[in-house]
């Protein structure tokens, strides 16, 4: 269930771009292109780890210290 719940998030941002069309945008567009609205608050997020075991080591790993806590 919770997977399922993560690869819906990953679903909604789901792109594809040519590599000028990616320069374009990061150039001109105020936000933030689709992959990094995807694996950027996700590493955040406790049970994101949880759902797909994701370990130390593994690259997007990031120490419970070292993620943003807002709440």
């Amino acid at each position: 269930g919770d997977q399922r719940f993560f690869y819906g998030w990953a679903q909604v941002w789901q792109s594809k771009y040519r590599d000028e069309a990616l320069k374009q945008q990061v150039a001109t567009d105020p936000h933030s292109a689709a992959q990094f609205r995807v694996i950027g608050p996700l590493r955040n997020v406790d049970a994101w780890y949880d759902a797909f075991d994701v370990q130390p080591g593994t690259k997007y790993y990031l120490t419970p210290d070292q993620r943003v806590r807002i709440w």
